[in-house]
């Protein structure tokens, strides 16, 4: 561990949600490169917080917030991204005519040429390597607004 910053003190609550003054030393590994955690550790520890989170009363959250952290953890992240067909995407567009094919509803909006905005999203994960992708049958035309 290497200290990364200047070293401050900052308003905390401790587990009783009592504030506390606390002296904050910005710690960093010495090799960034062994400490990647896995997306699903990250994805995990999201959601139970945001769990514990909901379970709060609005005036335990707004404390909360109020005396939030003032400096926000940093982490250096990489991700796996699929490429998408910009012909697939535009034929299952097409296909739509400006309606969701999950609602039936039209498109809320337009685009700058004022062609109804809807997005393509698969119905099956992208990441089944036995799919053909190509097959605009595995997209949808979606609303934005779900």
């Amino acid at each position: 561990m290497k200290l990364v910053g200047l070293t401050y003190f900052e308003t905390q609550t401790d587990i009783d949600e009592s504030p506390r003054q606390v002296c904050v030393f910005p710690l960093g590994l010495l090799n960034e490169e062994t400490a990647i955690l896995p997306a699903e550790h990250v994805i995990k520890n999201t959601l139970l917080t945001s769990k514990k989170i909901h379970k709060l009363s609005d005036a335990q959250v707004s404390y909360r917030a109020e005396h939030a952290r003032v400096h926000s953890g940093v982490r250096k992240v990489s991700s796996k991204q699929y490429s998408r067909d910009p012909w697939v995407a535009e034929n299952a567009k097409r296909l739509a005519g400006g309606l969701c094919q999950l609602c039936n509803q039209k498109a809320p909006f337009t685009n700058s040429k004022g062609t109804p905005y809807l997005e393509a999203h698969h119905i099956v994960l992208v990441n089944y390597d036995d799919i053909n992708w190509s097959s605009s049958r595995f997209i949808y035309e979606l609303l934005n607004s779900f």
